[in-house]
């Protein structure tokens, strides 16, 4: 056991060698601290080298004398580097301080993470939810692959990287508390104390509680449901104002639905959820792929109705009517009244913009009306003088030529007959019918033939 002295010098060699403008084993140059954690401090670091930008992660000062905190230090270094996956944070060496202190080296990210990105913007969209529980189960299926359990799944192991197109990238981070299950995993086994819980208590799965080293993959099927809960509520669903009573509830007590907390979430997601978060292991996904077929269907349902509703047209219905009719009947009536002017004004400006842009409209007499709808042959009759049209042969008459035989009334066909025009035609006077009948002398100097039609005298313009 390290005395007290020996504790105070360890931590002074320890704070010397990680100081910012150091260079660690003549390669990294350490440039500014980035946080901590549960474990340990990160640092954000640069390869002398190459150039590169990096991350150091170191013990904690005050875990230096904890033989068992520096075991699952260097586990976790040992297990994150096994992995090689897009989702889990790359572990690039590993190394140990002159004073003993083990440090790993880490890829840089660029982002936050999931919880200050909950914390800044609240619950996720449905659609980014799904996106990143898939990314964790893409992450976590690499780890049990490589016989790793977690253990401590939880939206601050979880880092969000922007990316140029699409959602953020999902890095998962501080397997410190994993577990590696192999033939020598009884002697692993007994580095966790009795009685003692590992992970974060609001995301500890049922038997975990009660034992901690029986904890198989199906745990980390459970963090993700709490994890996925969190996602689509804003909150995790077990709280209590202790870890006694908060243990009680994750036993016993049933969640709520999420659907009661959002309305919006499918059915068949919020399926998926309480299935990760069964007390017994036995009735959920019984592998993190199974999670993940579960949850790529359900995210192929949602935007298939996501499209289909954008394809839909805009109405507005009777309500938004009658609500959007209360909204101007809030304003006082000058306002209105200012409303209903301008509204006035610019419908009688667009009316005469568009008759502008029509053009005079001539209006027709109905007898060319008619004449278009039952066009006549040329041949079978002779132009006759009607109204305000001179016959062609008048003006001779009007000259002094030869004397011509008066003229008579051609004969019409029935086919080619001119219409009887009703009395307002000719401004509310009807026109004599005397059929065939010719008035003696020149005063009218007119008579109306059988059809109605205006006929002049010839002699009377001799």
């Amino acid at each position: 056991m390290m005395t007290a002295p020996g504790h105070a010098a360890l931590v002074l060699s320890y704070l010397n060698e990680i100081k910012t403008g150091n260079v660690l084993n003549g390669r990294y140059l350490i440039e500014e601290p980035l946080g901590s954690g549960g474990m340990g401090s990160v640092y954000a670091a640069r390869h002398v080298q190459l150039g590169t930008r990096l991350a150091i992660k170191v013990l904690l000062p005050e875990l230096l004398s904890d033989a068992d905190a520096i075991s699952r230090f260097a586990r976790e270094a040992r297990a994150s580097a096994k992995i090689a996956d897009e989702n889990v944070v790359r572990i690039l060496d590993v190394g140990q301080l002159d004073s003993g202190i083990p440090y790993m080296v880490m890829e840089f990210l660029e982002g936050q993470d999931a919880a200050a990105y909950l914390k800044e913007h609240g619950r996720l969209s449905v659609e980014h939810a799904i996106d990143a529980m898939l990314q964790s189960c893409a992450a976590l299926a690499a780890a049990h692959a490589m016989n790793i359990i977690h253990r401590d799944i939880k939206p601050s192991n979880l880092f969000f990287v922007p990316r140029a197109a699409g959602r953020p990238l999902v890095k998962m981070l501080d397997f410190g508390v994993s577990k590696i299950i192999s033939s020598s995993n009884h002697k692993a086994s007994q580095m966790t104390k009795a009685g003692s819980i590992l992970g974060s208590p609001g995301y500890v799965p049922p038997e975990q509680w009660f034992h901690a080293n029986t904890a198989d993959k199906r745990s980390d099927i459970w963090a993700l449901g709490i994890l996925f809960y969190e996602f689509l509520t804003g909150r995790v669903p077990f709280e209590a104002p202790s870890v006694p009573v908060l243990a009680t509830k994750i036993a016993y007590d049933p969640p709520l639905p999420p659907r009661r907390l959002r309305d919006e979430i499918p059915a068949d997601v919020e399926t998926v959820v309480l299935r990760c978060l069964e007390k017994s292991p036995d009735d959920r996904f019984q592998d993190v792929t199974s999670m993940a077929v579960a949850l790529r269907s359900c995210q192929r349902r949602y935007l298939d109705r996501k499209a289909s509703a954008d394809k839909q047209p805009i109405r507005v219905g009777i309500a938004a009517i009658a609500a959007v009719d209360r909204r101007l009947r809030s304003f006082p009536f000058s306002i209105r009244t200012a409303a209903v002017a301008l509204v006035a004004f610019l419908v009688i400006v667009g009316s005469g913009y568009i008759l502008h842009k029509r053009g005079p409209v001539v209006a027709q007499r109905p007898e060319s009306i008619a004449n278009r709808t039952a066009p006549q042959k040329p041949t079978d009759v002779t132009p006759v003088a009607s109204v305000g049209v001179v016959s062609p042969e008048l003006p001779s008459k009007l000259s002094g030529a030869t004397e011509q035989p008066p003229l008579a009334a051609p004969a019409r066909s029935k086919a080619t007959a001119a219409p009887r025009r009703p009395a307002h035609a000719t401004g509310g006077h009807a026109r004599p019918q005397a059929a065939n009948t010719k008035a003696t002398g020149c005063r009218p100097p007119y008579y109306y033939d059988d059809q109605g039609a205006r006929i002049f005298k010839v002699e009377c313009f001799r």
